[in-house]
C-alpha cells in the first residue's frame, strides 16, 4: 500500500527512474512486489496515478478485496473534497461489506500529523473518522509528514478529555499509523498527542501480518536495507537478519 508522492516532481524523467528502482523487488523467483496506489500531493493531477497504475476510478479513490474477505482496503484521495461523492462512496461501500473480516483505509494527508510542520486536516476528520468509526475500521494508514506513528485505538469525540478530537477507546477505536517516512528529507516527531502510543523520526515501511485472528504490525528501519537477508515462502513471517 504506498499512499502516495512516488517522486518529488511528478517528471517523465523521476518516473523511469522510480519504476526502474521498483525492479528491485523483483524476488529471484521472479515475483514482484505488487501496489495499492494512492494520490499525494507531488502527483500533480489524478491523471499521474490512471497512467502510471491502470487505477479504474479516474477521481482515484476505490476498494480492493484481498483473500477471499479476509480484508478490503479503500484507497481514499486526500487531494479532492472528502465530503460529497467521496465520503457518499465511502459511507455506502463500507456498509455493503461488513462480512469482510478486516477493514483498512489508506490516504495521504493524516489527519492530525505528528510534526509541528504539517497543517491539522479537520474536514478529513469530520468527513472520514465518523464512518471509519461506525463502520468497525480497524486500520487507517498516513502519509505526507516524512515520519513514523503509530496510535491506540482511538475514536473521534468532543469530549472532556480529548486531545485534538480525539479520544482513546480500546475496544471501539481505530489506529493510525504512518506518516510516511521513506526516503523523503525526515521531519521531527515533535506533535504527540495523548493518544500517541509511539512515534519517531526514521526511514521505515510498515509491515503488516493478517489473518482471522489478528493483525500484527511491524514498523521495520530501512536505513539499513542492503545488508538485509532476503525471505522466502519458507521463513517470510520472520525478521530477517
Amino acid at each position: 500500500m504506498f499512499a502516495g508522492d512516488m517522486t518529488g516532481g511528478d517528471t517523465d524523467r523521476e518516473w523511469i527512474e522510480w519504476f526502474n528502482d521498483w525492479q528491485h523487488t523483483i524476488g529471484e523467483d521472479g515475483r514482484i512486489t505488487a501496489i495499492v496506489p494512492a494520490r499525494g500531493n507531488h502527483e500533480f493531477s489524478n491523471k499521474t496515478i490512471t497512467d502510471m497504475f491502470d487505477v479504474q476510478n479516474p477521481d482515484i479513490y476505490y476498494g480492493l478485496t484481498f483473500a477471499r474477505g479476509l480484508l478490503r482496503v479503500y484507497t481514499l484521495n486526500s487531494m479532492m473534497p472528502s465530503s460529497g461523492a467521496q465520503r457518499d462512496w465511502l459511507e455506502m461501500d463500507l456498509r455493503g461489506h461488513q462480512d469482510v473480516a478486516w477493514r483498512f483505509a489508506q490516504y495521504h494527508h493524516p489527519m492530525r500529523p505528528h510534526t509541528k510542520r504539517k497543517a491539522e486536516n479537520e474536514t478529513i476528520r469530520r468527513n472520514w473518522a465518523p464512518l471509519f468509526q461506525r463502520f468497525r475500521l480497524q486500520l487507517a494508514l498516513e502519509c505526507d509528514s516524512h515520519l513514523s506513528k503509530y496510535t491506540w485505538p482511538i475514536r473521534t469525540s468532543m469530549e472532556r478529555g480529548h486531545d485534538e478530537g480525539f479520544v482513546r477507546d480500546d475496544a471501539n477505536g481505530v489506529v493510525y499509523i504512518g506518516e510516511g517516512g521513506w526516503g523523503a528529507p525526515l521531519r521531527d516527531n515533535n506533535d504527540d498527542k495523548k493518544w500517541t502510543r509511539a512515534s519517531a523520526s526514521i526511514n521505515h515501511v510498515n509491515w503488516i501480518f493478517i489473518d482471522l485472528e489478528q493483525i500484527e504490525v511491524r514498523t521495520i528501519k530501512t536505513d539499513a536495507i542492503n545488508a538485509t537477508q532476503r525471505l522466502d515462502d519458507q521463513n517470510r513471517f520472520q525478521i530477517p537478519s
